[in-house]
C-alpha cells in the first residue's frame, strides 16, 4: 500500500453507506425517518441528498423502496465519496445515540418492575397486612399472595442481576383471579389476627398448585414448586405422630422459571387489584365506624 492510498477504498465506502442506509430505513420507525428527512439531505451533496430524500420520503409514506431507488442512491454515493463518508458518520451517530451497555439496560428494566412492586410494598407497610392480588409480573391467570413478615419489607437488589423479596414472601396460587375471589381472600386476611391467609392455602412444599417466588430477573421469574413428577410418600401403615412423611416431601421442591412478556400486561391487573384488595379489607372497619356513628347519633337524639 502506498503512503497516499486510503485504507478503505472509495468503492467500499460507498457500498457500506448504501447498505447501511437501506437497512436503517427498513428497520426504523416514522419518527426516526422524519428526523432524517429534516436534517440529513441538506448535510450531503446535492445528488446524494436528493436521492436519499426520495428514499426517505417514500419510506415515510409507507411506499416500498424499489431497486431503482437504491441504485440511484448507490450511484450518487459512488460519485461523491465525501458525502458517503458523511452519511456513514450520521448513521453511526444515530445508531449509537442512547445505546446502553447490558448492565444499564437490565437495571432500567428491573427498576421498572421495582417501581410497581414498591407501591404494593408501601401499602403493606402502612396497613401491616398481607394481600391477595391478581397475577404477577409474568402472568395474569393466577393469584399472587403477598405474605407480610415485617414492616421493613421491600424488593431488594442483587447488584443489577435480579430482585428478590425481603421481609415478605410472594406465593403464586393457581386459580382464576376474578374480583369476587380476590375480595373474599382479602376479607379472610383482614379477619385473621396476624393479617395472613390460612397457611394451608399457600403451602407450596405440599401443594402442587402453589409456588413461592425466588427471584425476578430481566426476562424471567424464578420460583420454587413441588416437582411435577413427584409422588406422595408411600403409606407405611404405621402411626406418624411427627408428620415425618409430610416432611420428607420437602426435598422434592424444585426451582422453575417462566418468561416475562415484554408488553407487561400483567402489571395492569396487579395494580388494579390493589384497590380491590384495599376496599375488601377496609369494609369491616367502615362498617364498624358506621355502626359507631349510628349509636352516637341515637344517643344525641334521645
Amino acid at each position: 500500500m502506498s503512503e497516499g492510498e486510503p485504507i478503505v477504498s472509495v468503492g467500499t465506502l460507498s457500498e457500506l453507506a448504501q447498505r447501511f442506509i437501506i437497512r436503517a430505513v427498513a428497520s426504523s420507525g416514522h419518527e426516526e425517518i422524519a428526523h432524517w428527512i429534516e436534517e440529513w439531505p441538506e448535510l450531503l451533496g446535492d445528488k446524494v441528498g436528493a436521492a436519499l430524500k426520495n428514499v426517505l420520503q417514500k419510506s415515510a409514506k409507507g411506499e416500498s423502496v424499489t431497486e431503482n431507488d437504491t441504485r440511484s442512491v448507490a450511484d450518487a454515493l459512488s460519485k461523491d465519496p465525501k458525502s458517503a463518508a458523511t452519511l456513514l458518520g450520521l448513521l453511526t451517530a444515530d445508531l449509537l445515540e442512547g445505546a446502553e451497555d447490558a448492565d444499564s439496560q437490565r437495571k432500567t428494566i428491573l427498576q421498572t418492575y421495582r417501581s410497581v412492586l414498591e407501591v404494593i410494598c408501601t401499602f403493606m407497610i402502612r396497613s401491616t397486612t398481607s394481600l391477595a392480588l391478581k397475577g404477577f409480573i409474568h402472568r395474569e391467570d393466577c393469584i399472587s399472595y403477598w405474605h407480610f413478615e415485617r414492616k421493613n419489607l421491600q424488593f431488594a437488589w442483587s447488584g443489577t442481576d435480579y430482585l428478590y423479596p425481603n421481609g415478605l414472601q410472594v406465593y403464586f396460587i393457581e386459580g382464576a383471579p376474578d374480583d369476587s375471589l380476590i375480595a373474599s381472600l382479602n376479607k379472610q386476611i383482614r379477619d385473621d389476627p396476624e393479617r395472613h391467609l390460612p397457611a394451608e392455602l399457600y403451602d407450596f412444599k405440599h401443594k402442587p398448585d402453589v409456588a413461592e417466588l425466588e427471584h425476578i430477573y430481566e426476562t424471567k421469574v424464578t420460583f420454587n414448586r413441588l416437582n411435577q413428577n413427584a409422588s406422595a410418600p408411600a403409606a407405611s401403615g404405621k402411626p406418624d405422630p411427627f408428620g415425618l412423611n409430610a416432611f420428607s416431601r420437602q426435598d422434592e421442591v424444585s426451582e422453575y422459571s417462566q418468561g416475562i412478556p415484554s408488553d407487561l400486561t400483567a402489571l395492569k391487573g396487579l395494580i388494579d387489584s390493589l384497590f380491590l384488595a384495599k376496599a375488601a379489607q377496609k369494609g369491616r372497619t367502615d362498617k364498624a365506624r358506621g355502626f359507631g356513628k349510628d349509636i352516637v347519633s341515637r344517643e344525641k337524639a334521645s
